[in-house]
């Protein structure tokens, strides 16, 4: 059941899916006056989810309050649709059915038509489905509901019971029954404890996927760093920066800089931010043999095809767990053991210490640019104003603050960087610091 104290991200995971929710509140599901044990606090909630890889737009439809129902407009080039959810209580009287049915009006106060799909536990108890206008219903509150789906032209398409006590009681309504495809009742308990039954179905519509963003890294692990040394004490820096303005002398030291690191460190490119940093080419291959052994296992239920892919399994999880302790271990830092683990812990149970959506001054922001905007500002607010003291301030007499550019002192300095931490904006990483420091030394000296 939903609730504040219920994050997004231990429900479904919040990076692959946009998500939409309703919280059981005093206005979703406001108290019976005359009957206070109706409302349940710790009950109920609607939530929908929408993939986060698809090229269509999703954006939330503002519904009146007085009922647990919530609506997702989706905008596929042009052909747009209305997902709803809907969870009423049973015992709800009028009131709730007069808030649903102001909510399912406001779907088509648009000239343009839009397909609503509507799906959720309504608790009609009384009404047999399919529905036969000539059977008389007994509950006044279900034929309101029935005669409101009429009224929009929805049409309830599950004719199998949906819960454990025999009944229909999740209802799946559209304005476009073509649209629907592949409509099942699954098993009771198939997905999660329940004496409801999941639906699942498909809508027909051509949608595109959005191409998952690939990120080049250097590979250090494959790095020549000899070879890089060598280039770099070849390179004659005092013809090249000796009289060049500052930050020109910058520009060329960077440029090649970086032509010397691509030649000797080869880029990779990362196709998924969920890969652990361990999982390799290596353990990868590992793993394909591990999954053919186990279909082939499946398939013939042999006992030598057993046996092998019992060896594949056992051989993937001591290279896994032999990857995992490499990556761990850094002689540079002993810390970076203890961070490693915790950022590993982190990922296997998808937690994060900045939350999925965040509010400061009556701004809600939850892309991950607008929360560094937002943290930015934020930053900025702390500081004070500029001050007008007027000091004379002489420190020409004082050789403490004299600072010196032996190559020396750099190349000392350079080779003590915890090369594990991120680079700055000159983008020069810090394992390439570390590693061609005595290299390094004299240009920026």
């Amino acid at each position: 059941w939903l609730k504040n104290s219920i994050k997004d991200h231990e429900i479904i995971e919040d990076k692959v899916y946009k998500i939409f929710r309703k919280d059981r509140s005093v206005l979703s599901h406001p108290p019976d006056k005359n009957n206070l044990k109706k409302f349940r606090k710790n009950g109920g909630g609607v939530l929908i989810a929408v993939r986060d890889d698809i090229e269509a737009t999703s954006k939330r439809i503002s519904l009146s309050h007085g009922a647990e129902i919530l609506a997702v407009e989706i905008n596929n080039k042009g052909s747009k649709f209305v997902l709803c959810t809907c969870y009423r209580v049973g015992t709800l009287g009028p009131e709730n059915h007069e808030s649903i049915s102001k909510s399912l009006k406001s779907f088509y106060s648009s000239k343009k038509p839009k397909t609503v799909v509507i799906i959720g536990d309504f608790n009609l108890n009384s009404v047999s489905w399919p529905y036969d206008p000539d059977v008389t219903c007994n509950n006044n509150i279900d034929k309101l509901f029935v005669d409101t789906f009429n009224d929009l032209g929805l049409t309830q398409v599950i004719d199998q019971v949906t819960h454990s006590r025999g009944r229909i009681l999740d209802l799946l309504l559209t304005s476009n029954t073509q649209l629907l495809d592949n409509i099942r009742i699954h098993d009771l308990n198939s997905v999660c404890k329940s004496d409801h039954a999941p639906i699942t179905f498909e809508v027909k519509t051509k949608i595109k996927r959005k191409k998952p963003i690939k990120r080049k890294c250097y590979n250090f692990k494959r790095a020549n760093w000899e070879a890089l040394n060598a280039e770099l004490r070849q390179v004659n820096w005092d013809a090249m920066l000796e009289r060049a303005e500052p930050e020109i002398a910058w520009s060329l030291f960077k440029a090649k800089l970086f032509d010397s690191i691509d030649k000797h460190i080869p880029i990779i490119t990362i196709n998924s931010e969920f890969q652990p940093p361990w999982f390799d080419p290596e353990l990868f291959e590992a793993c394909k043999s591990k999954d053919e052994a186990r279909l082939k296992f499946k398939r013939t239920k042999s006992k030598l095809d057993e046996v092998r892919y019992s060896n594949c399994r056992r051989y993937f999880v001591s290279l896994s767990n032999q990857k995992m302790r490499d990556n761990m271990y850094n002689s540079d830092d002993p810390a970076l053991i203890t961070k490693k683990f915790w950022s590993h812990v982190k990922f296997a149970n998808n937690s994060r210490r900045i939350p999925e959506r965040m509010y400061r001054n009556d701004q809600f922001r939850s892309t991950s640019l607008d929360k560094a905007n937002l943290f930015n500002k934020y930053f900025c607010d702390q500081f004070s104003d500029q001050s007008s003291y007027d000091i004379d301030l002489d420190f020409s007499g004082d050789d403490k603050f004299d600072i010196n550019f032996c190559p020396t002192q750099i190349s000392f300095l350079l080779s003590k960087i915890n090369s594990n931490k991120a680079n700055g904006p000159d983008k020069i990483h810090g394992k390439i610091l570390k590693n061609c420091s005595a290299s390094l030394a004299y240009p920026l000296s």
